[in-house]
């Protein structure tokens, strides 16, 4: 990950962050649900996503012809990356981090991995 949280941390560190992540989910969620679990309209009202970086990831999610259930799972990966990084909201660095680790279709039918943006 390319996230701050990976960055010379320790095992326990990073566990340290994990705990924080999943308490700062369980507060904005008000429940037990992770991002993980959590449904898109749920994900749309309170992740703190954009409607910007929600245009964003419709245009790269057209060029890379990812389907809805793709695109959610990017959109639940950069909240989760925010939430590691003690972001309220999510950044356009967690969105574009999120979205180098999806697969492209284009580049899967010719062997290769990553995004091609």
């Amino acid at each position: 990950m390319n996230s701050k949280v990976s960055k010379g941390l320790t095992s326990v560190e990073i566990l340290n962050q994990v705990i924080k992540a999943q308490d700062r989910q369980r507060r904005r969620y008000q429940s037990t649900d992770k991002n993980a679990t959590i449904s898109f309209e749920t994900l749309k009202k309170l992740g703190n996503v954009s409607p910007k970086q929600m245009q964003l990831l419709e245009k790269c999610a057209q060029k890379q012809v990812w389907s809805n259930r793709v695109q959610v799972k990017i959109l639940r990966l950069a909240r989760t990356i925010a939430d590691l990084n003690e972001e309220e909201l999510v950044t356009e660095e967690a969105l574009w981090e999120a979205m180098t680790y999806q697969r492209s279709p284009l580049t899967e039918k010719e062997g290769g991995v990553g995004v091609v943006l």
